[in-house]
């Protein structure tokens, strides 16, 4: 399944929405594979790599997941730093 212009995929009557990601800012034109899984969650993915998780009415699911493993990724950064585990020019 190719990917449309507005970043989006339309499966079974649902519009996809892919969120943007570290790796590309956009997935246009790319071909994509989407699961569907027996409980009618969705994924969509690029390669080997799974760009978003859809529940069954086609809202992105893994976006508050990716958010918080964001702060606590930022809590360790900020102990190290606080600890001195970091070199001084990591810290600043």
């Amino acid at each position: 399944m190719t990917v449309l212009s507005s970043n989006c995929v339309s499966f079974e009557a649902k519009t996809l929405q892919i969120p943007r990601d570290e790796y590309r800012c956009n997935y246009i034109r790319v071909k994509v594979r989407i699961h569907l899984y027996t409980d009618r969650y969705m994924a969509i993915f690029h390669g080997h790599r799974k760009l978003a998780d859809y529940n069954a009415d086609g809202n992105l699911k893994a976006k508050e997941k990716k958010e918080a493993m964001c702060r606590i990724s930022h809590k360790y950064q900020k102990e190290e730093r606080d600890f001195g585990l970091c070199p001084p020019s990591l810290s600043s």
